[in-house]
């Protein structure tokens, strides 16, 4: 980084510990990207020990707080003004939306994300083992912790999981199914979030089940785009991706609905201009630098 941020017009920094980090790397514009409430994000890092989550969610909020008044800061989601202050500017988590509503081509069940236990990873695996084998697509990486179950459930052919994939590859497998998943959990860094999946599931034409965490449920419900299903319910799952599967008016209504919120709310052919023209502003006035 050194070697190269001379020659860099800003610097865009997602993670805390590294706004520390890059101290004494140059002095052109540094922006702290903000993707998520990263101190409550640590009770979903399962590489932390359950030990040292108090200390690491403390030493985090040292750190935002510091970014906070040493770089740009740029918030990607509405709510994060209550951490920061309402003057900064906000940029939310969006998608590419084609230009055409895309058309469901079957009765695949898809899951986009990474996998973990405060992401529903047990009511995934219930809901793959409740539906015909291999109905369910899970696209993402898998935690340590489930990572094995996940596995052990692919090779049974109760899932298809890709692991990782691409942003591009992923939403192309997304396109043409028949309901996606969100079943995250009630956990602080989600109560106050949209989920970016359901975003992604509406620009591809695709209705959404997800659990009630508070914006999710308004976002489905204001939409008509899906269905709303109890925390770790994976009954309730099955009866919902019925539900559709029964009523293909129902279905495409609802994923036309979702594809309208999508081009009218998560478009990044907008977004996206917002966020470039925010970075050559900070370019052209580097007031917040880290050297």
């Amino acid at each position: 980084v050194k070697a190269h941020r001379p020659s860099c017009d800003v610097m865009v920094v997602h993670d805390p510990e590294l706004t520390v980090v890059l101290r004494g790397t140059g002095d052109s514009p540094a922006v702290f990207d903000v993707k998520e409430d990263t101190p409550a994000a640590i009770a979903d890092k399962a590489w932390i020990p359950l030990w040292a989550r108090p200390a690491a969610r403390r030493s985090t909020t040292v750190l935002e707080r510091w970014a906070s008044r040493s770089y740009h800061l740029l918030l990607a989601e509405y709510s994060y003004r209550k951490r920061f202050g309402d003057h900064h500017a906000v940029v939310p988590n969006s998608t590419w939306v084609p230009s055409q509503e895309p058309k469901t081509t079957g009765r695949t069940v898809v899951y986009l994300g990474r996998i973990s236990r405060h992401r529903g990873a047990e009511t995934l695996l219930r809901v793959g083992r409740a539906l015909e084998p291999g109905r369910l697509l899970l696209i993402g990486d898998a935690d340590a912790d489930v990572r094995d179950d996940v596995a052990h459930a692919a090779a049974l052919g109760q899932v298809r999981w890709t692991g990782f994939l691409p942003n591009p590859e992923a939403l192309a497998l997304v396109e043409g199914a028949l309901v996606g998943l969100s079943l995250l959990a009630p956990e602080p860094n989600y109560l106050h979030s949209q989920p970016t999946k359901l975003a992604e599931y509406f620009a591809r034409g695709v209705p959404a089940i997800t659990t009630p965490l508070p914006l999710a449920k308004e976002l489905v419900e204001q939409t008509g785009a899906g269905l709303v299903v109890p925390y770790q319910d994976s009954d309730a799952v099955v009866r919902a991706i019925a539900t559709l599967d029964g009523d293909p008016e129902l279905r495409a209504e609802m994923g036309r609905l979702g594809y309208e919120a999508a081009r009218a709310q998560f478009d990044w052919s907008r977004d996206g201009r917002e966020f470039v023209s925010l970075l050559e502003g900070w370019s052209r006035s580097p007031s917040t630098s880290v050297t």
